[in-house]
């Protein structure tokens, strides 16, 4: 089976969205970013599933963690904020 961690950002105080990470080469992706080493590329970006996880109970949706990258500059379709997904004003996949 292959490792499974979760991290998490937060866009305001009350916004925290939590997502898991199973490649390997991502997991230490999220860990440069955290420590440190990682200034560049330290945004996330995935395909937003309509689906609740127990691990991001705050939300009525997740990223597939086989999608999820990570960037520094996106186009604005792509830079959306937690609350305009959940209100469904940007595309998720049923």
């Amino acid at each position: 089976m292959s490792e499974r961690k979760l991290f998490s950002f937060m866009q305001r105080p009350d916004q925290e969205f939590i997502f898991e990470l199973t490649d390997p080469a991502k997991i230490k992706e999220a860990q440069d970013i955290l420590s440190g080493k990682e200034t560049f590329k330290d945004h996330v970006v995935g395909k937003s599933v309509k689906s609740k996880k127990p691990y991001n109970p705050n939300w009525d949706y997740h990223l597939d963690p086989a999608t999820i990258s990570f960037f520094a500059v996106a186009i604005e379709v792509c830079d959306a904020d937690m609350g305009f997904v959940l209100k469904r004003e940007v595309p998720v996949t049923p």
